[in-house]
């Protein structure tokens, strides 16, 4: 899955050759629980830079007098100012830390919380300074009457200073978890809403001016807030059932506005066209606005464009990055693949419902232009012409598909089922279905391919032991066994065949990444920094962004002649060449010399049958991979 060919056997049909002069490695991985893609690299053990991040909206802020929103997007890290349609949307402010809430004031004025200080900007998020600062963990923020209020994550207070940063006060030492705040601007009750269990239960509180804190929803998880002072009504949205109410506070009415909120985490209430606005974290949408008057139909301000992403598979040659959307936790939202540049930029959707519900893995067979992946949900393997767009199913009726390869010379997928003991493989040219491992007490996970020796390599997800077979599952064994991990999951697994060595991801431990030869020699640990739960879809690349690592076919190392050829072979390179392997077209060993050979040599191979075939040549600089045709 994770593993790919490494880039000679990348573009065989390509003629490149790959040099080690300008190598970088670097590393490529999810995390589905922060939304994010991450990169690092190796080279110099810096950190993690975020490629692409879920868009993550908690806080908003409405300018309903000049048709304005404002919103923390925690994902981006950044503050969006747009229409109240969603159009023109605008990045004010970037590269927050740990963002909080957002108000805004009479006079347009901005605050925001970030990095324990409430900062305050204009409309376009310039002139910014810090108002208030040496807090511990500012959370919601709301503005009213010359003051702002603010909660605090770490001391479960909610507090309040005037404008001109005097008369600083404690409202209450007893709010935790706190979502939202609102002030009623007639009497001065104070309102806020917990979403978890803390030092008191989750629900709807209120304190009055004289300091009297009363209960108004119990150990009910309360989102969003939005109080209308003169008609007396507070506006609250329930959590997970998405619900907005609106509270009568004179008659303690409670009714249903709207059952289509998806989960609010932040109210407002444009009263004079009786719209709601509302963020969410719900079905990819994450600003939204219903009409009260027809609470049936919500429409999308704003659609996060990566969701949950998990498989992850990059095209070297194209300078692409592939992922998957697999929106864990959402109901009535199907899963998708998508494609970017590597730095994240030019999104775009490559394959989405119908075609897929539920992916389970991708792999990119960059021989021969095809894009794999397993439909957990489907029961099946697809796979799309990456030239010309097409899907093709290949096989249906499986039992919840996982874990995906593809040897792209001999055309045939390798799987495991989700909590199955197998390992499946499918002859795409002979559609012939075997089963080449059947474990007793583990749970094969991901997988990749050693081509030079011609094995296929797994990592144990119930174990942690990797082990090998031959293609056809033949002299198993074990060649990385439990007592070399700290745990007992190995995330992901990358097989890099140009320099003989395999990385693996084990999420508890307390050293992320490990790599060994590939027979399991030589085991050793980096500490890679930035990682958050990562998935088990990881995956590294040398030389994927450096274009100088790539050289034409005018300019390889190796060049043979005949080709086509019937018997004799001969091969020349300006570099010394220190193996040759030759494979045929079902990815099988036919000839292999690893002795030291000269710039020039003949190779009789008369023997074979005719057919294509692929030579594997190495030399100092690297490997070139050339097509050849044998002949009568």
């Amino acid at each position: 899955m994770r593993t790919t060919l490494f880039l000679a056997l990348f573009t065989v049909l390509l003629a490149y050759t790959v040099t080690e002069s300008a190598a970088q490695d670097r590393i490529y991985w999810t995390e589905p629980t922060s939304g994010k893609v991450k990169m690092m690299s190796l080279e110099d053990s810096s950190e993690a830079v975020t490629i692409l991040a879920e868009n993550f909206v908690e806080h908003h802020a409405s300018d309903f007098d000049r048709g304005v929103l404002y919103w923390i997007d925690r994902g981006k890290s950044s503050i969006i100012k747009s229409n109240l349609d969603g159009s023109n949307q605008v990045v004010i402010v970037e590269n927050l830390i740990s963002p909080g809430g957002i108000a805004i004031d009479e006079h347009d004025a901005l605050y925001y919380a970030d990095d324990g200080k409430i900062f305050k900007a204009d409309s376009l998020g310039q002139n910014r300074f810090i108002f208030h600062d040496n807090l511990s963990s500012p959370g919601a923020l709301h503005y009213c009457d010359s003051a702002i209020y603010w909660s605090d994550d770490v001391d479960n207070t909610i507090n309040k200073i005037q404008l001109n940063g005097l008369s600083e006060s404690e409202i209450t030492a007893d709010a935790s978890n706190v979502v939202s705040i609102v002030v009623h601007e007639i009497t001065k009750d104070l309102f806020w809403s917990q979403d978890a269990v803390g030092p008191i239960f989750s629900g709807l509180w209120k304190i009055d001016t004289n300091g009297v804190v009363a209960n108004l929803e119990y150990n009910i998880p309360v989102g969003g807030l939005f109080i209308d002072s003169e008609l007396n009504h507070l506006y609250w949205s329930r959590r997970l059932f998405s619900r907005v109410n609106k509270l009568d506070l004179s008659t303690k009415e409670n009714t249903i506005v709207t059952d289509k909120n998806s989960d609010a985490s932040s109210l407002s209430l444009d009263k004079d066209s009786g719209v709601l606005y509302f963020s969410t974290a719900r079905l990819g949408v994450y600003m939204a606005r219903v009409d009260l008057a027809n609470a049936d139909t919500v429409l999308t301000i704003a659609k996060t464009i990566v969701q949950n992403p998990y498989a992850l598979q990059i095209d070297t040659d194209r300078k692409k990055l592939y992922w998957t959307n697999a929106n864990f936790g959402t109901t009535n939202h199907q899963g998708a693949i998508m494609r970017s540049n590597l730095d994240g930029d030019s999104i775009e959707v490559v394959v989405s419902h119908p075609e897929i519900e539920q992916p389970g893995d991708i792999y990119l067979d960059s021989i021969n232009s095809f894009l794999y992946w397993s439909d957990s949900r489907k029961g099946s393997i697809s796979r799309m012409n990456l030239s010309n767009g097409n899907i093709e199913p290949i096989l249906s009726d499986l039992y919840h598909p996982n874990y995906l390869i593809v040897n792209g010379i001999n055309q045939r997928i390798y799987w495991t089922g989700f909590s199955s003991e197998k390992i499946f493989s499918y002859d795409i040219n002979t559609t012939v279905f075997d089963t080449i491992f059947t474990g007793m007490y583990t749970t094969p996970g991901d997988l990749g391919i050693d081509y030079l020796n011609s094995k296929i390599i797994w990592a144990g997800r119930t174990d942690d032991v990797i082990n090998r077979s031959d293609f056809d599952g033949m002299n198993q064994e074990e060649i990385i066994l439990s007592d070399s991990f700290m745990c007992s999951r190995i995330n992901s697994l990358f097989v890099d065949n140009q320099r003989n060595r395999m990385f693996f991801l084990s999420p508890c431990q307390h050293k992320e990444l490990g790599f060994s030869n590939l027979d399991g020699s030589q085991i050793q640990f980096l500490d890679v920094q930035g990682v958050t739960n990562p998935a088990n879809c990881f995956i590294l690349n040398d030389h994927m962004s450096d274009a100088s690592a790539i050289q034409k076919d005018q300019q390889r190392e190796v060049t043979v002649f005949p080709n086509p050829f019937k018997s004799d072979l001969n091969f020349d390179s300006e570099d010394e060449i220190s193996a040759v392997t030759i494979f045929n077209n079902l990815g099988q060993v036919v000839y292999r010399n690893i002795e030291i050979i000269n710039h020039q040599s003949r190779i009789n191979l008369s023997d074979l049958k005719t057919g294509v075939y692929f030579a594997l040549f190495k030399t100092r600089k690297g490997y070139d991979m050339i097509r050849m045709l044998k002949v009568e």
